[in-house]
């Protein structure tokens, strides 16, 4: 049988064709599905950017004769006692709604959210709500935790409660101890309308607060001595820090020294 170069150059040809367009069939397969990956990468990526913008934070700080009121995207309104600093951001968080108070002392009227619940941050204690009105005062190591409306848990590590109204807890960062007491939570509250108000507290104590309100030193002459308790109320604009002091000393018959820097109490 004679060999036909014609034909089986044929066959060769269209053996190579046939491969080439299999060849050429995967490459754009493979070309298309590389497409829509890059597509729908690039879809995820671009709506992350857009739905994850970086927070906008507000630092609000206080004067030593400085009483201020603000008002949170949700509704919620906080008003912010003497010398005192609170973070919180811009449009809170569809899911926690949560501030800081860095310092000092600050009144919460929480908007009712169910769906959000509410935070306040103390250094390592939190105070959560859903909607209710009540302070916080954190000027020194201890923070006490005063709640006039509603319901709030207080926890800090191994430690959490649940305050009812006119409820008030004192905690003691530094010694981890707690103490839970009765008081006229709106009484205690009405400092908003620039009120020098104290209920059956020890006179060192009051007098650590008004010293971290007024940006002085505190000093006590002697640490380990146990001071009366103070029950007082007055208006600032009513009477100066020095005459605040002298009655003091008066309801307590005790030895108060203030002067441009600090306050000694003896």
């Amino acid at each position: 049988m004679e060999f036909d170069k014609k034909q089986a150059w044929q066959n060769i040809t269209h053996r190579i064709d046939k491969t080439t367009y299999r060849r050429k069939r995967r490459l754009k397969a493979i070309h298309t599905c590389a497409t829509i990956l890059i597509i729908v990468a690039g879809f995820f990526t671009w709506k992350h950017m857009v739905t994850e913008q970086p927070v906008n934070m507000i630092l609000v700080s206080t004067a030593s004769n400085e009483i201020k009121s603000i008002k949170l995207s949700d509704g919620s309104t906080l008003v912010i006692n003497n010398n005192s600093s609170l973070r919180y951001p811009e449009k809170l968080d569809k899911n926690l709604r949560k501030v800081e108070l860095l310092h000092g002392e600050a009144i919460f009227n929480i908007a009712k959210d169910p769906e959000r619940p509410f935070q306040v941050s103390v250094d390592d204690s939190q105070i959560e709500v859903l909607g209710t009105i009540f302070n916080i005062n954190a000027y020194t190591s201890k923070i006490s935790v005063t709640l006039a409306e509603g319901s709030i848990r207080f926890s800090n590590k191994n430690f959490n409660c649940l305050l009812v109204p006119g409820e008030q807890l004192t905690f003691d960062a530094n010694e981890g101890k707690a103490k839970r007491q009765t008081v006229e939570a709106y009484a205690l509250i009405d400092w908003k309308n620039n009120n020098w108000v104290f209920q059956d507290i020890p006179l060192d104590e009051v007098l650590s607060q008004i010293a971290a309100q007024k940006k002085l030193i505190f000093k006590k002459a002697n640490p380990n001595k146990q001071y009366p308790k103070i029950t007082v109320y007055q208006n600032q604009a009513d009477i100066a820090l020095p005459q605040f002091m002298q009655l003091l000393q008066h309801l307590s018959k005790s030895d108060i020294h203030l002067d441009q820097h600090s306050i000694l109490l003896k």
